[in-house]
């Protein structure tokens, strides 16, 4: 098999060792989030996921995610290939929807909601597309 494939199902040891990974990344982030960032009221939070899980079939992709984003902030979220970056993301935006958890938007639950509603809200999802070269050769 080449390097960059990974086999379409992975067995428990690597499910279980990517969870771990997963949680140690989103784990540093809200460390690192939480020492340079002004304590949290209730009046400023914009944005806040509590124990959120997202499962693909039998695949849980997120587990028991938990975030808080104040009103102002610039938050990246940051991590490897699998992490769960794109998945959080559209768990937030609504187009997957949760296996357990809360989404609080500006006070609001979306949990429940459409993505059409949530957009109506402001939240929006725009996937990044690869462009190709086409039939540009090297020196192009």
């Amino acid at each position: 098999m080449s390097q960059g494939l990974k086999p379409l199902a992975e067995s428990r040891t690597n499910r279980l060792a990517n969870c771990a990974k997963r949680e140690k990344i989103l784990s540093t982030v809200k460390s690192h989030k939480m020492q340079h960032s002004s304590p949290t009221t209730t009046q400023s939070i914009l944005l806040e996921l509590k124990n959120v899980s997202v499962s693909y079939g039998g695949i849980q992709a997120i587990q028991n995610i938990n975030l808080t984003i104040n009103a102002g902030e610039v938050v990246s979220l940051i991590g490897a290939n699998g992490a769960g970056k794109s998945t959080t993301l559209r768990a937030i935006s609504k187009i997957v929807n949760l296996r357990q958890g809360q989404i609080i938007y500006s006070g609001r639950d979306i949990s429940r909601r459409q993505a059409h509603e949530v957009v109506k809200l402001g939240i929006a999802h725009s996937p990044r597309r690869a462009a190709g070269f086409g039939a540009a050769n090297g020196v192009e």
